[in-house]
């Protein structure tokens, strides 16, 4: 793999450090899900702490060195404001990115998935479009199934029985979102 690496990505969630710095969790269009260690992104003169807020779709120049990934770069495709505007758009993107987060291996390139994930955060961001939870349930099912843990003959499962089975996956309850 190249020292330098550039890949759009989803960020995923953000973990501050006691300096300024952070863990950034992304998901790529090339390599999946990654860490990313973000060296003095928390200064006030970073340009690209504005880029890292949770569900922002961004290019990210990474480098990698001694098996870890460093942020390097980022430049801001989408901040997807009309989902952050609405609170029941904003709880369907996080379940999902909670589910995509505990979900997938580190460092798989996970290219139908991340395909899947991006329509959908996409559609979701549409201004006229309400938020439907049978999307998001499709999206979950099918996610599921690309994963390998339904079977894609089985029939669509409905919200509840998607939590019971993601719990039952990552052994932790999920957090509660206005679902």
């Amino acid at each position: 793999m190249p020292r330098n690496i550039q890949t759009d990505a989803f960020i995923l969630k953000k973990k501050n450090l006691p300096t300024k710095d952070s863990i950034i969790t992304i998901f790529s269009k090339d390599h999946g899900k990654l860490s990313v260690f973000a060296k003095g992104v928390r200064t006030f003169t970073s340009r690209r702490l504005p880029h890292l807020q949770t569900g922002n779709l961004v290019t990210a120049t990474l480098a990698k060195s001694k098996e870890r990934y460093y942020l390097q770069e980022t430049v801001l495709l989408s901040a997807f404001s009309e989902i952050k505007k609405d609170p029941v758009k904003l709880s369907y993107m996080y379940f999902l990115f909670f589910v995509v987060d505990r979900l997938l291996p580190e460092a798989q390139m996970e290219l139908s998935e991340y395909v899947l994930v991006k329509r959908y955060i996409s559609a979701l961001a549409q201004k006229k479009k309400e938020p439907n939870l049978k999307d998001l349930e499709h999206v979950l099912n099918t996610l599921l199934a690309q994963l390998g843990y339904l079977h894609e003959d089985d029939k669509e499962k409905d919200i509840e029985e998607l939590r019971v089975t993601i719990e039952q996956l990552i052994n932790e309850k999920l957090p509660f979102f206005i679902i």
